[in-house]
Formats: structure tokens, C-alpha cells, sequence
């Protein structure tokens, strides 16, 4: 599988929101220079890759994932960020389009619940009507608007609204620093966006067979919060 032309189009605009710190961070001077380096530098697996890390997980995730039917029929598309340029996104997996990108310097100790996790960014793509309802209906979330592109750090598996919780707390993906400064590691809210959240707690419970909530549950099964 090479890069299709949605996940071209997806790191093409992905890309058009850097700003200035979004390049700093990711050691490119521009949108250009990321986008042909991201995209050069994506591969499909080697036969051992596939074989020795990459395969056997997707048996397991698609025993753990079986009984949800929608998130179980789609197909696990993965491409790897050559070593070269594995850490242009801070060396962490994550999805464009229908594809799992995961840096080769990371294979050796991918988990069941990473792969897992990134599998349910490419739902969340899919069916983003229904994930923002159950992030505003079910959870309680509140919209406070679009996120500031100029001061946020770009990630590729959220979507551009920002939302707040039932305490009053901006989940904010924004950087720390300033945007002269050179400490830009790190976001003010760890929770980064409902998106993440919702990657990380189901992921984790899929892993391990646990019980989900009764509306993810029925979104993972039908697509919708509601019967």
C-alpha cells in the first residue's frame, strides 16, 4: 500500500494550519518542506515487520474488537515513518486519512492498545457526527468554539473544535511556551481534545476486555448513541 491520494490530501491539509511553533516543533522552516519530507518518508512494512510486530497485534486487536461491528469491519491500513524522519511528529503513532502511521524505531515495543488506540482515530474519522455527540450529549462537553490555530499544536487526530468539561475546564491543546519561546514540549491540558480522551480510555479497555460504557459500546456496534 503507498500513500493514496485522501491520505496525500489529508497530510496536505493537515500541514496548511502549521504555524510557526507547529514547524519549530517539528524541525522543518516550512509547510512545504514538511509535507514532502512526511510523505517521502513513508513506507509500507517490511515482510519482517509485518510478520514479527504488526500482524500478530492486528489478530488480537480484531479478537478484542469483534463484538463492535462497525469499528470491526474497518480494514487496518499501516504505513511506517521511515527511521530517517520518524520523529518529524515527536516520534508518536498516529492516522491520516484510513491509515495507521507508525514510527519504525517504535515497532519493537508497540502494544495492543496503541495500535488499538490509533484504529480508533481512523473510527473517529469516519463517524465524527456521532463521536461529537457523544462527546457533547453523553459526556457533557460543551462547544466553546473553533481552536486557535495560531497557538495550538496541531495534531492530525483531532478535529478543529474545542470543547469544555462539565467543570468549566477548556480541554486546551494550546502550547506552554509562548510563541517566541524555545520551550515548546509540552500543551497546557494533557487531555489534549475529547478525541484523545476517548482514544485512550477506550483503547485501554478494549486491550484488556473490560466492559464499555453503554453508548460507546453502541456507537463501536452501530455507528450512533441512540437505538
Amino acid at each position: 500500500m503507498t500513500p493514496s491520494n485522501w491520505l496525500t490530501s489529508s497530510v496536505i491539509a493537515y500541514a496548511r494550519d502549521f504555524n510557526e511553533l507547529d514547524l519549530k516543533y517539528r524541525c522543518v522552516q516550512s509547510k512545504e518542506e514538511f509535507i514532502t519530507t512526511y510523505l517521502a518518508a513513508l513506507r509500507e512494512p517490511s515482510p519482517e515487520e509485518k510478520s514479527k510486530y504488526i500482524k500478530p497485534l492486528i489478530s488480537e486487536a480484531k479478537r478484542c474488537c469483534s463484538k463492535y461491528k462497525c469499528l470491526s469491519r474497518i480494514p487496518y491500513k499501516v504505513l511506517v515513518l521511515d527511521s530517517s524522519h520518524a520523529g518529524i511528529e515527536n516520534g508518536m503513532p498516529h492516522t491520516h486519512a484510513e491509515v495507521i502511521v507508525l514510527p519504525e524505531p517504535m515497532l519493537p515495543s508497540l502494544s495492543l492498545s496503541t495500535l488499538i488506540h490509533e484504529q480508533l482515530h481512523v473510527f473517529q474519522r469516519l463517524y465524527p457526527l456521532q463521536c461529537h455527540v457523544l462527546y457533547t450529549r453523553v459526556w457533557g462537553l460543551d462547544v466553546v468554539g473553533l481552536i486557535d490555530q495560531m497557538t495550538a499544536r496541531s495534531n492530525p487526530d483531532i478535529n478543529r473544535i474545542q470543547y469544555r468539561d462539565r467543570e468549566g475546564h477548556i480541554i486546551d491543546n494550546a502550547f506552554i511556551a509562548s510563541r517566541t519561546s524555545a520551550s515548546i514540549s509540552s500543551i497546557k491540558d494533557k487531555r489534549d481534545h475529547p478525541n484523545e480522551i476517548f482514544a485512550y480510555r477506550v483503547a485501554g479497555m478494549l486491550a484488556s476486555s473490560s466492559d464499555l460504557e453503554p453508548a460507546v459500546h453502541l456507537l463501536l456496534s452501530t455507528g450512533t448513541t441512540t437505538e
